[in-house]
């Protein structure tokens, strides 16, 4: 049995959670404003979003890992619909729905 911990699968792991996430979203503004004509005050309610998910998320991903799936295969899930997601958000254009996604993909994403 290999005594060592798998250091290098971690850290590859965890550079690919927060990089990809930090090439997007910096460019949510941007894109926001000038492709889709969205106000600050609505940009700002996609921001204040992210932050409600990652609250409402530890109690629903709770729920999923502890009784129907394996942590390992929970995460491996939830990042393959947050990758759905993000890529659906390039596509919708009204406010509304771009904010429901948002929240989906902000709960999806928090437990990762």
């Amino acid at each position: 049995m290999n005594e060592n911990p798998p250091i290098g699968r971690l850290s590859v792991m965890m550079f690919l959670q927060y990089a990809i996430w930090g090439a997007w979203l910096p460019l949510l503004w941007p894109f926001l404003t000038e492709h889709r004509g969205m106000s600050p005050e609505q940009i700002g309610n996609m921001f204040a979003v992210g932050a409600l998910g990652a609250i409402i998320a530890p109690f629903i991903a709770g729920q999923i890992a502890d009784r129907w799936f394996a942590t390992e295969k929970f995460l491996a899930l939830s990042h393959i619909i947050g990758g759905v997601l993000v890529w659906q958000l390039a596509s919708i254009e009204t406010y509304g729905s771009f904010l429901m996604f948002s929240l989906i993909y902000s709960v999806v994403y928090s437990p990762t």
